[in-house]
């Protein structure tokens, strides 16, 4: 299940230069959601993983809000991903 977020996210990279961050914004949105939900029920020992890849889908979301010009926005995803990557333990 890790390695189909990290794929996505990898396919979100390249089609951001095809399609634009207006496009990646909401589906981006939505894996966090899903990354979160899975967090909250997982196993302790795959909490560290879903927050490293929570947090790398945080920092995208702020960087489409850069580029789409929404500066707070921004800001707000990227303190996210510093606090979740944080909460990793190892």
């Amino acid at each position: 299940m890790l390695d189909y977020f990290r794929r996505v996210l990898a396919e979100h990279y390249a089609a951001d230069k095809m399609l634009g961050p207006r496009s990646l914004l909401k589906p981006v949105l939505a894996q966090i959601e899903v990354l979160d939900d899975l967090r909250r029920s997982a196993r302790t020992a795959h909490v560290d993983p879903l927050l490293q890849i929570m947090a790398q889908y945080a920092e995208m979301a702020g960087w489409l809000h850069q580029d789409l010009g929404e500066v707070p926005a921004a800001f707000t995803w990227s303190r996210r991903a510093g606090r979740v990557g944080a909460g990793r333990r190892g």
